[in-house]
């Protein structure tokens, strides 16, 4: 079970205005207005730079805002200093692109490391809560195995199993398809929705895979030139006429040839 929300009675869970953010000479959002439902899947998508992993550090407080609003579980993050965010922080676990999991920890430690930074000091109860999450993900028989030993996919499964040991409200998810084959992409899919079902957690997922996205989002938030440019249901976005929507999802330049 997810960790109690703050303002359960609102069924939006992140709630972004007029957002924007600028790196260096680079204005990357531009005003990115969204809502992302309670315990629902979403997934956001758009061209390389379009701000996609920066919208994901902005929500987790990583990075800050040049303006705009984040409310997160009725919060307003945007002003809240670094001892503030801690508690922000725990309601979100992350999954990296590349699963950032510890070389030199198995699995058992890896996963168990949240709950030790936390300051959990029974090993039995540390090591039960590893377990059973390691059976939600279909990895409890590799408890003992380092990082390197592992396949791509269970590696991914591992790093999911880290996400969520917390129980947060939400798990962010950077790319979690990228580089694997088409099967075991498939099952790291299903288990993101699986995960985001049986928990009742917010699921946001970017990623640039459309059958990814087919799997695991309710909603779908296109971004373009650093606001969104789409909202909608993924069979909304797959059917869309609209040109540019069609040449982003059939992976088209726009050059004629």
């Amino acid at each position: 079970m997810a960790a109690l929300p703050d303002n359960p009675s609102d069924p939006v869970f992140i709630r972004v205005r007029d957002l924007h953010k600028q790196i260096g000479q680079q204005q990357i959002l531009k005003g990115m207005t969204l809502d992302i439902p309670r315990g629902s899947g979403v997934a956001i998508i758009g061209g390389s730079g379009t701000g996609k992993s920066v919208f994901l550090k902005l929500v987790m407080g990583l990075i800050r805002a040049s303006s705009g609003s984040i409310m997160v579980d009725g919060v307003e993050i945007t002003g809240l200093n670094e001892r503030q965010l801690g508690p922000h922080r725990r309601k979100i676990g992350l999954l990296f692109q590349d699963g950032a999991l510890f070389d030199s920890l198995t699995v058992e430690e890896n996963v168990a490391f949240p709950l030790v930074e936390a300051g959990w000091k029974d090993r039995q109860k540390i090591k039960a809560a590893v377990l059973e999450t390691l059976e939600s993900v279909d990895l409890e028989e590799h408890l003992h195995k380092l990082p390197s030993d592992l396949s791509g996919g269970m590696r991914k499964r591992a790093a999911l199993a880290r996400a969520i040991i917390t129980d947060p409200q939400a798990v962010f998810y950077d790319e979690p398809t990228s580089g694997l084959d088409p099967v075991v992409a498939d099952s790291i899919d299903h288990l993101i929705r699986r995960t985001q079902r049986r928990r009742g957690i917010t699921s946001v997922v970017v990623t640039h895979d459309m059958k990814c996205l087919r799997a695991v989002a309710d909603q779908v938030f296109y971004l373009r030139e650093g606001v969104v440019y789409f909202s909608g249901t993924p069979a909304a976005l797959l059917e869309s006429a609209d040109p540019v929507i069609r040449q982003f999802v059939e992976g088209r330049s726009g050059e004629s040839s």
